[in-house]
């Protein structure tokens, strides 16, 4: 999967996350309101008593980058070596087939913790249901990347067993999307730092997989003996290379868990759940008896008898991850006249069409592409598949980055629309450099696939940002976002599939 894949997915994930509502449950519905931190009383003493107590901690946003560094490190180890199951396994289709199991899942992750996770955190607090979210997708993908590598080391002939293999991926990819969803749930409660440092952490595992990478060699080599030609797998690399895998995993459980065990953290979670309960406590009021549900405010809780160690934290958390992360100011209340509430989808599908289009073809040409490194020819390295992956994700990180600054923002429509089009020339050469049709050189080729993710890092970033200054109204944005999320999940779609037909066609 490449960077941009990862943009659209993590910030549409998190602008969701951030904007949705819960819908209001029955008082019943929220269990033993004894065990709930802080209700509306404490939350009014705690607003106009600690509105100045925002300030948060390096050593916090340095914990909050190394989640954001685990998230993903636990898929990106396996695509970043699709030249191993393409050679030392013969399975050259290894990077689109991935693809689809370990990140198609993830808008169906989405729209679960969209509907369910705050009712979820109402019954059992935030703290612990963030806890038993984070925790059990970490250990369920370590596990899952353990059997894997390890029982493919074991025996063999598991490498060609689709079922196996791709039922571990499916399970990993559904763990780092759930991981994500909780990650940036909790993170959206904090003041705008963490969030922002964790999303750029989000796209930064290949700064350790790559010097680790490049310590133990390639995982994939030719084989010495002059009289066979092929390829072995260099086990000792393999093991340490996806070992840093799952400790990176390991990591960001345990920088999650030194976040929010202080009350320094977890007082953000705190007051979150004040809300959540005051939310379902009025919602309930309407349908039971008031001098019941007086009793059941009144009732005292410890976390009450704590209060006064809490602190503030604003009410309106940062609208969406990409804004924090480029610096670009946090959604201000919207007025009636500035937005409206609810828009047909005829009426978005009207507002945003170029950001769509862009989106739309961009993930066609991208997930074509990048699927075709392994069937590069190669001159002087071997590992060159390789080294166009890591070239993809830092020139994609560039690219979504120059979108910081507003000269790289002020992009007309057209031309948007006319770098998406002049991009798709990539298709018809990497063809071409597939098939042997032009002269091989592998400066030339990381050359040009670094202007390929450049540009592309760029529209994804583009087309969010402008999507999202777009509407002024919260759920507008949601609608908008999951509009484009969906058309992105579609368009990644066909571009897998196009690239294995491709493949399985030359095979």
């Amino acid at each position: 999967m490449d960077v941009t894949t990862d943009s659209v997915v993590r910030s549409v994930r998190a602008w969701s996350i951030s904007t949705s509502t819960s819908p209001v449950v029955e008082l019943e519905d929220c269990g033993d309101l004894s065990d709930v931190p802080l209700l509306a009383d404490d939350k009014q003493s705690l607003d106009q008593s600690s509105v100045e107590q925002t300030h948060v901690p390096l050593w916090m946003k340095f914990l909050a980058f190394l989640c954001g560094i685990s998230t993903f490190a636990r898929t990106e180890c396996i695509l970043m070596q699709t030249l191993m199951f393409a050679r030392c396994f013969d399975n050259r289709s290894f990077y689109p087939k991935s693809s689809m199991f370990m990140f198609m899942p993830g808008i169906l992750v989405q729209v679960l913790q969209s509907r369910f996770d705050q009712g979820f955190n109402a019954r059992h607090t935030t703290f612990k249901a963030s806890i038993f979210r984070i925790s059990s997708s970490c250990l369920t993908t370590v596990v899952c990347i353990i059997a894997l590598i390890w029982g493919i080391d074991g025996n063999q002939d598991l490498a060609n067993n689709g079922g196996f293999v791709y039922s571990m991926l499916l399970v990993v990819g559904i763990g780092s999307s759930i991981a994500f969803g909780a990650f940036s749930q909790v993170f959206a409660l904090f003041p705008p730092g963490p969030q922002a440092i964790f999303f750029l952490g989000t796209y930064c595992p290949f700064f350790i997989f790559a010097p680790v990478n490049f310590g133990v060699g390639s995982l994939c080599e030719s084989m010495s003996n002059e009289r066979v030609e092929g390829w072995e797998t260099n086990w000792s690399a393999v093991h340490v290379f996806y070992g840093m895998g799952v400790l990176l995993t390991i990591l960001g459980l345990i920088s999650f868990l030194a976040i929010v065990w202080p009350l320094v953290g977890r007082r953000y979670l705190i007051l979150h759940d004040s809300d959540l309960h005051s939310t379902y406590l009025v919602g309930s009021t309407q349908a039971s008896d008031p001098t019941e549900t007086s009793a059941l405010i009144s009732r005292p809780t410890r976390s009450q008898r704590s209060s006064s160690a809490s602190s503030y934290v604003p009410n309106e958390a940062v609208t969406a991850v990409t804004a924090a992360a480029l610096d670009t100011p946090p959604e201000l209340p919207s007025t009636a006249s500035a937005s409206p509430s609810h828009v047909s989808l005829k009426i978005l599908l009207r507002d945003l069409w170029p950001m769509i289009l862009c989106v739309f073809v961009t993930t066609i040409v991208n997930s074509l592409v990048s699927s075709l490194y392994v069937t590069f020819p190669y001159h002087k390295y071997t590992s060159l598949a390789t080294l166009l992956q890591y070239d993809y994700y830092i020139c994609g990180a560039l690219g979504i980055f120059l979108t910081s600054f507003k000269f790289f923002t002020r992009l007309p429509v057209w031309g948007i629309l006319a770098l998406v089009v002049t991009r798709c020339v990539f298709i018809p050469l990497a063809f071409l450099y597939c098939n042997n049709k032009l002269p091989v050189n592998d400066f030339a080729v990381i050359g040009l696939n670094s202007v390929f993710m450049l540009s592309g890092g760029y529209l994804f970033s583009l087309s969010f940002l402008l999507a999202s200054q777009r509407y002024d109204s919260s759920k507008v944005r949601t609608a908008a976002s999951t509009t484009i999320n969906v058309v992105y999940y579609i368009a990644m779609g066909i571009g897998l599939g196009l690239a294995l037909g491709i493949i399985h066609k030359d095979d």
